[in-house]
Order: C-alpha cells, then structure tokens, then sequence
C-alpha cells in the first residue's frame, strides 16, 4: 500500500513492446495493444484508480493502482465461495 493506494505490479523479462506503438498511440496507448489490457484499464478507472505500463527491450512492468477505500470495498462483493465437493 503507498499513500492510500492499493497497487499489483506485475514485470515480465521479455522482448517489451515496441517503443512506437506506446509513443505513436498517445493518450489512447491501449487501443493499440489488444483487448486485455483494454479491459484491465477499463476496470482500473471504474474502481477509481488507474493501469500504468513501462515497456523496454528487456521486459515490460504493469501497475494497477486503486484507491484502497475503493479496492476494500470492492473486493467481498467480487469473492465467490467454490465447493470442492
């Protein structure tokens, strides 16, 4: 948690996304790049946070970052008890 924020990091070591895609798509840079990560900033913003990306040749790190009164509150209602039965 830092200042108030919840935040997931994830970090791959591979090849990165190229360097134009992120500078060419300007404020939209998730048009360019699929689906997923679409949707994962999508959610971001609906919880009042928001998805950041960093990307090198050597491996790219994503950062979800919410609100951690909003994250708190979000969470019970999106866990699902399973059976294993």
């Amino acid at each position: 948690m830092n200042e108030g924020m919840g935040v997931l990091e994830v970090q791959d070591k591979g090849k990165g996304i190229p360097a134009g895609l992120l500078e060419n798509s300007g404020q939209d840079w998730m048009g360019g790049l699929g689906v997923g990560l679409r949707g994962m900033n999508e959610r971001m913003r609906q919880l009042g946070g928001r998805l950041e990306l960093v990307s090198t040749e050597e491996g790219t790190t994503v950062n979800a970052i919410v609100p951690a009164t909003e994250f708190s509150s979000a969470c019970p209602s999106q866990l699902v008890e399973t059976s294993t039965a």
